[in-house]
């Protein structure tokens, strides 16, 4: 079963450039997989990512204004466990931007991919909480 068709795993756009095609990665929440690319569906170490667009490596998630307002602090408080070199949010396409100034490694992505996650979407969590306490 394909989880991102099913919406069991929870990506988010980043600005890594794939190795096998060239075009832009998400993140993954597959243990030791740091990065899936949507157009070939291949999965990747962060040691295997060599490039990204831009300055600096970005990983953006889909955020309203209020919700972004709302949690920025608990945002912020993550900055200093994941290594964020800035914060920000885009208006114009709603997300809120987060700079490093390195690829984030396979351990990296995972935890700080989980953090985000309980803080934008915290009835997600406790929703694939749910589902994986059913399955077992």
């Amino acid at each position: 079963m394909d989880r991102r068709k099913c919406g069991c795993m929870k990506t988010y756009q980043t600005n890594a450039v794939c190795p096998k095609c060239g075009k832009q990665l998400l993140t993954t929440d597959i243990p030791a997989y740091a990065f899936v690319c949507p157009d070939c569906d291949e999965n990747f170490y962060g040691i295997e990512i060599m490039d990204y667009f831009g300055d600096e490596f970005e990983i953006s998630a889909e955020c309203t204004g209020d919700v972004f307002s709302e949690n920025l602090d608990k945002l912020k408080n993550l900055l200093p466990d994941h290594l964020m070199d800035f914060i920000g949010y885009d208006e114009e396409i709603h997300t809120v931007d987060f700079g490093f100034s390195r690829i984030l490694s396979s351990n990296e992505v995972l935890p700080f991919v989980n953090a985000l996650e309980s803080i934008l979407n915290p009835k997600m969590v406790n929703k694939k909480t749910d589902l994986v306490q059913r399955k077992e």
